[in-house]
């Protein structure tokens, strides 16, 4: 089909580190590279990151990302998000990983005066990866290619659907 890289997904997380190895070598036998993982919540806390770095590491990836905060309250919610990130990622990059954050609508939506991605995009150590989800940005009003241009060597990946904007649906 053409694929060159994958991404694994949450449900990932209750592999066991060999089943991961086994998964790597297939992707090895293929051709294909896994450059990273999108993750819950509980990779990016202290009880879970030790088995997220293990997996990650088996898989060969370079980014552990957040698929989803959660819900999230206010900017002392988003300011908490990046700092539950900033955290996990100084114990990654003590793996040879580092941490990375998905945008969903809400991000690109101003919170008291100010969008979310722009706050995480500030505070977030520059070795995150900000991952973009075009489809979402574009939802949400905002313009992909303008937050490229705007985070120079951030947005390491990117997710792409068939969205249009006049319809604003997807199809």
């Amino acid at each position: 089909m053409g694929y060159q890289c994958v991404e694994f997904y949450a449900p990932c997380y209750h592999w066991t580190t060999e089943y991961a190895g086994q998964v790597r070598a297939e992707l090895d036998e293929l051709g294909i590279r896994c450059y990273s993982t999108h993750n819950g919540s509980k990779s990016f806390t202290p009880d879970g990151i030790g088995k997220a770095i293990d997996l990650n590491k088996a898989l060969g990836t370079r980014y552990t990302v957040l698929a989803h905060p959660g819900e999230v309250s206010g900017l002392d919610g988003w300011k908490r998000v990046a700092e539950t990130l900033n955290t996990a990622n100084d114990t990654l990059k003590g793996n040879g990983l580092h941490a990375g954050y998905h945008n969903h609508d809400a991000e690109w939506k101003p919170v008291g005066g100010q969008k979310p991605m722009e706050l995480l995009a500030a505070t977030l150590d520059k070795s995150i990866m900000l991952q973009l989800d075009v489809g979402t940005c574009l939802a949400a009003g905002s313009d992909p290619v303008a937050w490229i241009n705007r985070n120079p060597g951030r947005i390491r990946s990117v997710h792409v659907k068939d969205w249009s904007r006049k319809r604003d649906t997807r199809f």
